[in-house]
């Protein structure tokens, strides 16, 4: 079963792009019944299980070599551009660093950002800096990793 989260701790980004567009649904004048406190507790579930998706991975990852993880994105004549994810104790350890600031980051936003409207907006750009750490930590690749930033440049 700790194998499993190792093979898929590529997926720790992914938690937070969800959260992100999950969280655009309670943007001013889409969902106004229950106002856009839900888009921080939907953002703070996918971050806690991001963060526990990382210690899983961690924990199978202690003592293991790295493994790089290679899906091919574009093989065009002589130009072939692989998507590069390595996956070792230490970029899981990052991720779990990053994932782990974030969820005390959103806890704290909770309280302090008890009156404002602009939850969705606020926890959807949070959410997308931290999938875009998460990636830029786990991609081995640089043509990967300045995509990546510009990603990071949104949030």
């Amino acid at each position: 079963m700790a194998n499993y989260f190792l093979e898929t701790a590529w997926l720790i980004p992914c938690y937070a792009l969800i959260g992100a567009l999950l969280a655009i649904a309670w943007s001013p004048g889409i969902i106004k019944r229950t106002g856009p406190r839900p888009s921080g507790y939907i953002n703070l579930l996918m971050t806690f299980v991001a963060f526990l998706h990382g210690l899983m991975a961690l924990l199978a990852s202690w003592k293991q070599p790295a493994t790089e993880l290679l899906i091919p994105w574009l093989q065009v004549a002589g130009l072939d551009l692989t998507l590069s994810i390595n996956i070792s104790s230490v970029t899981v350890g990052a991720t779990m660093l990053i994932t782990g600031l974030n969820l005390l980051a959103q806890t704290y936003a909770i309280a302090y950002m008890e009156m404002d409207w602009g939850w969705a907006r606020f926890y959807s750009l949070l959410a997308l800096f931290e999938a875009g750490m998460c990636a830029l930590v786990l991609c081995d690749s640089l043509f990967f990793s300045y995509m990546v930033l510009e990603i990071l440049t949104l949030g």
